[in-house]
């Protein structure tokens, strides 16, 4: 994935929180759905800005895996015209400086 991301120029973020958190299931098939996760967020977002990678665990004890592209501010007009086509789902928010 590190190539891919080079390619497209897009920064990885992983968040993760301070201590461990187990989950319930198969080792391989949670490494493959967190790399089909990511690697959707790479080839399907716009070149440039961040693919950021998080998980937090909600006080009912389920897990939230979170996987968000942020454009760079260059790319706002794409990023407008992809989530008018539905191409991806969420806010647009403008955040300058970053």
């Amino acid at each position: 994935m590190e190539a891919l991301a080079k390619e497209r120029q897009v920064e990885i973020e992983i968040d993760l929180p301070a201590a461990p958190m187990m989950i319930a299931g198969d080792r391989e098939e949670l490494l493959r759905l967190f790399e089909n996760l990511i690697e959707n967020a790479l080839k399907y977002g716009a070149s440039g800005g961040r693919v950021i990678v998080s998980l937090t665990q909600a006080t009912s004890g389920a897990m939230k895996v979170s996987v968000s592209h942020r454009y760079p501010l260059a790319h706002a007009r794409r990023a407008h015209e992809d989530l008018a086509a539905r191409r991806t789902t969420g806010k647009l928010m403008l955040i300058p400086g970053r």
